[in-house]
């Protein structure tokens, strides 16, 4: 709801984006998965220390694109400017939504 604090979308446009994630969830599309692994970790401490420097992204984006790079999706679909460019640097496709 960030985006909505920051008059970026519409409360109703951001509604309509959750709906859209539950129904991806029930379908099939998205999946949920538990990322209780040390190499997640690790893995974005990796990115803190070559993306943050040059980028100033934040911990929690590094989290999310390491979390994709660890369960081996290519793909990462964010509303986050910051971490677009994070998962665009390490090699994720990051649609501009």
């Amino acid at each position: 709801m960030q985006l909505v604090a920051r008059k970026q979308i519409t409360l109703p446009e951001a509604t309509a984006l959750v709906s859209e994630i539950a129904g991806g969830r029930a379908s099939g599309v998205f999946r949920q998965a538990t990322l209780d692994h040390p190499a997640w970790l690790r893995r974005a401490q990796e990115l803190a220390v070559a993306i943050t420097p040059t980028m100033n992204v934040r911990a929690l984006d590094l989290l999310h694109v390491a979390a994709a790079q660890w369960l081996g999706t290519s793909r990462l679909l964010t509303l986050d400017a910051n971490q677009r460019r994070a998962a665009l640097a390490v090699g994720l496709t990051a649609p501009l939504l």
